[in-house]
């Protein structure tokens, strides 16, 4: 397998001020410059989103505002909803190696999560990934979600990778 050596680098201007136009929660996202809406034409990802992202051949970063049909009766992020991000974030860090577009997503073979922190309506969480080591059957990546710099949560996953370059 080979490595992949890309530092993912921390989101510039990601201060409170800078990614919200307004005040308190229901105020509008208004993303650091190089992210785009991610379009998954009507699935499951959208129906969560809108998502932010900005995707590197082996890094992929997400932005997402926390709503309230994003919480659990506790008032913070459900974890379903991280588990979701993760899923996603985790595989565009795959999906950059991909061969051509007849070959699609990363398909999840498992994906390990650790909860460490609560995020609450109208933060705005990073989820930064990378793909840490591609073989031709599986792929491993690695991703964090954070809140400008609390950490929430961690994770890993193994994935069977999209036909891959010549890496």
């Amino acid at each position: 397998m080979q490595e992949i050596s890309e530092k993912i680098e921390p989101t510039s201007g990601m201060t409170p001020g800078s990614v919200v136009a307004g005040q308190g929660h229901g105020a509008a996202f208004v993303p650091p410059p190089g992210f785009e809406v991610s379009d998954s034409g009507g699935t499951f990802n959208d129906h969560i989103g809108p998502i932010w992202c900005r995707r590197s051949e082996t890094a992929s970063t997400l932005l997402f505002k926390i709503e309230k049909h994003h919480t659990n009766p506790n008032g913070t992020i459900h974890g379903g909803v991280l588990l979701s991000l993760f899923d996603i974030v985790l595989g565009h860090a795959i999906e950059g190696l991909r061969d051509g577009p007849e070959f699609h997503h990363a398909i999840t073979m498992h994906l390990d999560c650790n909860f460490i922190s609560g995020a609450t309506l109208g933060e705005i969480v990073r989820a930064e990934s990378r793909a840490d080591k591609v073989g031709r059957s599986v792929a491993f990546s690695r991703a964090e979600i954070r809140v400008d710099d609390r950490l929430i949560a961690t994770a890993s996953a193994l994935y069977k990778p999209p036909r891959l370059k010549d890496v």
